[in-house]
C-alpha cells in the first residue's frame, strides 16, 4: 500500500475495511403499539438535594394530602389480602416498604429515591407487591431481577449481603441455641 495516495486495489481497501474493527452501537428500542418494550427503561435514581425537593414540591400541589385524607390506607398485611381495605391489585399506595415502584435509600445524612420502572405507571405494572410474590412461594432469579429492575446479578449481590446480615445478627444465633 502506498501510504501517500492511498490503496492500490479495491481488494486492499476491502482487505483494511474487514480487518478494522465494527464499533459497537446500541440502537433505541422502538416500542410497537400495544406492546412491551423490549427491555424497560433503566431505573433512575433522585439525591435527596435539591432537585428532589422540587419535585416533592410539584407533585405536592399536584396532589393535595387533603383530597386523599378519607382514603383508608393498609395498616397490617391482612389489610392488603383480598377482602382486606386494599385488596385491589395494582396497589396504589408506593410509600408502603414492599411496593415494587420505588426504593427509598437512607445512609445517614444522604437520602435517595430509586424510580424503578421511571417510564410505566403504577397501574401498569404487572407486578405492585413483594410481599404477593412472597406468598406465591417466592421467585427465582431472572423473575426476582425483572420485578426490581435489576440485574441478576445485582440480585445475587443482594442476597448473599442480606444472608450475612441474617446469619450475624444476635437473635439468629440466639434462635439458633434454642433449637439445639
Amino acid at each position: 500500500m502506498n501510504h501517500k495516495t492511498g490503496p492500490e486495489s479495491f481488494e486492499e481497501l476491502e482487505g483494511e475495511a474487514e480487518a478494522a474493527p465494527t464499533p459497537r452501537v446500541r440502537l433505541p428500542i422502538a416500542r410497537a403499539e400495544g406492546l412491551e418494550a423490549l427491555a424497560p427503561a433503566r431505573p433512575r435514581t433522585l439525591s435527596m438535594r435539591g432537585a428532589v425537593r422540587e419535585e416533592t414540591l410539584r407533585l405536592a400541589a399536584e396532589y393535595p394530602e387533603g383530597e386523599f385524607a378519607d382514603v383508608a390506607r393498609p395498616r397490617t398485611r391482612a389489610d392488603c389480602l383480598p377482602g382486606g381495605i386494599n385488596g385491589e391489585r395494582p396497589c396504589p399506595f408506593v410509600s408502603c416498604a414492599a411496593h415494587l415502584a420505588l426504593d427509598v435509600q437512607a445512609h445517614g445524612t444522604y437520602a435517595s429515591l430509586k424510580l424503578n420502572f421511571p417510564d410505566v405507571e403504577v397501574w401498569d405494572m404487572a407486578e405492585t407487591c413483594m410481599l404477593d410474590v412472597a406468598d406465591r412461594g417466592g421467585a427465582s432469579l431472572d423473575e426476582v431481577a425483572a420485578l426490581m429492575n435489576v440485574s441478576e446479578e445485582r440480585v445475587r449481590q443482594i442476597e448473599v449481603h442480606a444472608l450475612g446480615e441474617i446469619e450475624s445478627h444476635p437473635w439468629t444465633r440466639e434462635v439458633a441455641a434454642e433449637g439445639e
